[in-house]
């Protein structure tokens, strides 16, 4: 479950759920709080995995005009991070120690090709990705890396994000979070599951309507709950949202004729007697 308000009477509610039905103590992965929660370990997976999900977390599909020349340098360095023969990093500290040129020299010694394309960067390219992944390693290198619980090895978890309070960062974790799931689902997924979202809304984030396309395809069912359609914010994602998801439930709104208009309307015949 990802509980965008952070709500902790609401976690230990699910928590106490999920124990009275025999799914054990379930971690609870907190951001935004004073006292840290359950450590995350979101580098499970492949180097293209590993590399998809750090694309990611530094926005590198949200790059326009200019930016997509750096863009394209990030990706480089990141794929060279991630498909060195040692393997991807499996925590924030990991990826730090990489971005070097002698670790990648060193990394790929045996490359002649690879060695060719790290003699030619520029000490600034290096710095580039630097100043982008430093902060948010920062941010999440003591919640977020090997030794904690992955999704395919606790039978629940609970994600607690502060969204108000932490929004740049919680927008950042869920972008990760989103990518680790898509591999997650019928890959490294052995077990049918339920993906909670509350307070879908305040997360805007396109990427989750690709997992409700992908669960189709595996045993995952997904819930987006949100206050009212209205705060999908953009009609595209709004349109994406319903189009994928086959029941709909509507509560107190004051704007209901959109989601009325979803049930169709039928067409009859009225005899009026006079």
């Amino acid at each position: 479950m990802v509980d965008g308000k952070g709500d902790e009477r609401l976690a230990n509610d699910i928590r106490s759920l999920a124990y009275h039905h025999g799914r054990g103590e379930a971690p609870v992965f907190r951001l935004g709080f004073e006292k840290s929660g359950a450590v995350y370990d979101g580098f499970r997976g492949q180097p293209t995995d590993i590399y998809n999900r750090l694309c990611a977390l530094i926005g590198m599909a949200d790059t326009e005009g200019n930016a997509q020349y750096y863009a394209d340098v990030n990706r480089d360095l990141l794929q060279l991070i991630c498909y060195a023969s040692v393997g991807p990093p499996r925590n924030f500290e990991e990826l730090r120690e990489r971005l070097n040129k002698k670790w990648l020299e060193e990394a790929y010694r045996d490359d002649e090709v690879e060695q060719a394309t790290i003699e030619q960067l520029d000490s600034r390219q290096l710095e580039g990705l630097s100043y982008r992944l430093r902060p948010l390693a920062r941010e999440f290198g003591k919640y977020v890396g090997d030794g904690g619980f992955a999704l395919e090895e606790t039978p629940c978890a609970i994600f607690s994000l502060r969204v108000q309070s932490v929004g740049d960062t919680a927008q950042r974790f869920l972008d990760f979070l989103v990518e680790d799931l898509k591999d997650f689902i019928g890959k490294r997924q052995t077990r049918p599951a339920v993906l909670i979202i509350d307070e879908f809304g305040q997360f805007s984030n396109k990427n989750i309507t690709a997992l409700l396309s992908l669960a189709r395809s595996a045993k995952l069912a997904i819930i987006l709950a949100t206050q009212d359609v209205a705060s999908l914010k953009d009609e595209q994602t709004k349109k994406l949202v319903l189009a994928n998801t086959r029941t709909k439930i509507l509560m107190a709104t004051e704007f209901p004729e959109e989601l009325a208009e979803l049930a169709g309307t039928i067409l009859r015949l009225s005899l009026i007697h006079i």
